[in-house]
């Protein structure tokens, strides 16, 4: 799966973790346990901006406005979300929620009332 992350309007790919440098795996937690989950964002913004430009520090990355970030998760090819199903000919952005069966029809499948 490949992530990408827009900043102020520039889109950055979002490292794998195997790429990470230990420095950054620790300010990822670090900065998770101190924001909860927003953290996880602020580390995200400082890894991409950083290895940009390296002078673009983790205070900075805290004073990112929400409005001011896009974090896009790309679905595998392949890759379905639980409780989706995809029509025949539709686009993976096409997918429709699963349904029960049509009501009209009988346990005999005769569609006869």
């Amino acid at each position: 799966m490949a992530d990408r992350l827009t900043v102020d309007g520039v889109t950055f790919d979002v490292p794998d973790e195997d790429d990470w440098e230990l420095g950054e795996l620790a300010e990822f937690g670090r900065l998770r346990d101190k924001w909860g989950d927003m953290g996880a964002t602020i580390a995200l913004v400082w890894i991409v901006k950083h290895r940009a430009d390296a002078s673009f520090t983790v205070e900075q990355a805290e004073r990112v406005k929400v409005g001011q970030v896009d974090h896009q998760e790309e679905l595998e090819d392949d890759a379905v979300p639980l409780g989706t199903v995809e029509t025949r000919g539709s686009s993976s952005s096409e997918r429709k929620p699963e349904s029960s069966p049509d009501a009209s029809l009988t346990p005999d499948g005769s569609g006869a009332q």
